[in-house]
């Protein structure tokens, strides 16, 4: 029970850190330099977790089981979440703000990201505290940047500290809900095939987000020598935070 309780905590905690990154909506710095330096750097993580974190490990659980076969099913996962992405697009580009929905994207990539996340942080500080705790901090310093792509183009396109607060609690939660739940009921379900899935496919999305979203939507400020720049330090964020977890 106790193990319960201590992993349920670590998780949490994981996960609402998704807020940390938001709250710079509350700075009073003009609001151009914080939507497409926020989105720019945001942006960078999120490409940086997909090519050197999701994939590896989905290349890592699916060629355990399918040996060389595993690329190509690694493949077909990763163009299906970003093709999933590609028809959401598509069906809300005339449902309003391109900001907002820019927010709305990053909130559902994220939300699909965070329950595997939150079911590995479980499942591992379930049976080992110490190592649970190394990958809570890992997963709450790169929720950070996450909750930036999240609260600041809702904000900014609704004007409402309200609506971006909820937005990103509700993509912080999901790590906690989606993954306390999901392993109460299907955690002995859970191989490396799911996991494989999981990961690949959550690459397709977060890339797609990345390059067709984000980076984008930053360079509509027209200051691309400045987004480029965000862009890079997210990337060697990510890296140093890597390095230093590992």
């Amino acid at each position: 029970m106790n193990n319960f309780i201590y992993s349920s905590v670590i998780t949490f905690l994981a996960g609402i850190s998704t807020l940390l990154g938001g709250f710079i909506s509350f700075f009073k710095i003009k609001e151009n330099l914080i939507v497409l330096s926020s989105l720019a750097f945001a942006s960078g993580i999120m490409l940086s977790i997909s090519l050197l974190d999701l994939l590896p490990s989905a290349f890592k659980q699916l060629l355990y089981i399918y040996g060389l076969k595993g690329v190509f099913l690694l493949v077909l996962f990763f163009f299906l979440g970003g093709v999933v992405f590609f028809i959401l697009d598509k069906l809300l580009t005339d449902s309003g703000d391109n900001l907002y929905r820019v927010g709305f994207f990053s909130m559902i990539a994220i939300i699909i990201h965070n329950i595997p996340e939150g079911i590995l942080t479980f499942l591992l500080s379930s049976n080992n505290l110490e190592l649970g705790l190394i990958m809570a901090l890992s997963i709450a310093l790169h929720n950070v940047p996450e909750g930036i792509s999240i609260m600041i183009p809702i904000y900014y396109s609704t004007g409402s500290r309200k609506k971006a607060f909820l937005f990103t609690l509700v993509a912080g939660l999901s790590e906690f809900v989606g993954g306390v739940l999901f392993y109460i009921l299907f955690g002995k379900y859970m191989n490396s095939l799911m996991f494989g899935f999981l990961f690949s496919f959550i690459s397709g999305v977060m890339i797609y987000l990345s390059l067709f979203e984000l980076i984008p939507k930053s360079f509509e400020y027209k200051k691309i020598n400045l987004s480029v720049l965000f862009f890079m330090i997210g990337i060697l964020f990510f890296l140093v935070v890597h390095i230093f977890l590992h």
